[in-house]
């Protein structure tokens, strides 16, 4: 049997913590062709659209979408994810890489989550004029780092510095703990304040169609997917249209381009522990 080897005792803690309440979440619906994988083992394979498991681990065999009350997700082809409702907040673990979201105001906190251990709670800033959704992204760099990205609207991070915004074509860097010996384990980053460039590509709703709140959740036309292909690099990030490469500089630069930062020359802080033990 077709095996996927997965971090039971990461996945048992992120998968199974939570608030109990009496009150009903509401449910998440997978679309696409996807490989369900329990306790390291292929389970079951889907397509079209399901609910889904939110015990299991989720690998995407082409484009697939994920969604729920306030939380549309579409992941590329080979994306693995995990996904769990509660009360508190959607929690997404993304293993390997990369999906897009689209955030609505039914949704107010949003948990990310990494293989390694690695976590980070976001509170989602809408703008209550215009009703514009959220748009963001995360994805598994090639040194198993996770960068979390906002197209369109603001996050604001809980680390262990304080808040930390961001905004339109920023984003986060969750560190893989023990990469290198001389850097803390975990580290929050931004945008412009590591060696790191970002590929200029489409999102992957850009060819869905224009998102629609109806009912404080997302309807989205078609269901095509007309997502963006990745090349052969390993290390892709997508940007929005209108987004500008950042500016990369390395640690002892003694400028910076990131706003979110209040110097580019200190040692990246930690945002998280090595082994956390969430609180959902």
């Amino acid at each position: 049997m077709k095996k996927k080897t997965i971090s039971t005792a990461i996945m048992a803690t992120i998968l199974t913590a939570g608030i109990v309440s009496t009150q009903a979440v509401a449910g998440i619906l997978a679309e696409g062709d996807i490989s369900v994988y329990k306790g390291g083992n292929l389970s079951n394979t889907m397509t079209g659209q399901n609910p889904v498991d939110e015990e299991a681990l989720l690998v995407c065999n082409d484009k697939c979408m994920i969604k729920t009350t306030g939380v549309s997700i579409v992941g590329a082809t080979g994306t693995e994810l995990s996904v769990k409702n509660d009360q508190e907040q959607f929690n997404l673990l993304l293993k390997k890489g990369h999906l897009d979201f689209i955030l609505s105001g039914a949704i107010g906190k949003m948990g990310f989550y990494t293989a390694d251990g690695q976590y980070t709670n976001a509170d989602i800033i809408f703008n209550a004029s215009t009703s514009t959704p959220v748009r963001g992204y995360m994805h598994v760099k090639s040194d198993g780092s996770t960068k979390i990205g906002v197209y369109e609207g603001r996050m604001v991070f809980d680390t262990v510095e304080g808040a930390k915004t961001v905004d339109s074509n920023n984003y986060i860097l969750l560190a893989q703990a023990g990469v290198a010996e001389n850097e803390d384990e975990g580290g929050y980053l931004t945008n412009g304040s590591e060696e790191d460039t970002m590929t200029t590509g489409t999102d992957l709703f850009a060819e869905i169609g224009t998102p629609t709140l109806v009912g404080g959740g997302l309807v989205l036309a078609g269901v095509a997917y007309g997502l963006s292909q990745f090349g052969d690099d390993d290390d892709p990030a997508p940007s929005s249209p209108t987004e500008p490469a950042p500016t990369t500089t390395s640690q002892t630069s003694s400028t910076s381009t990131s706003s979110t930062t209040s110097s580019a020359t200190r040692t990246p802080q930690p945002v998280i522990p090595r082994n956390p033990s969430p609180s959902m």
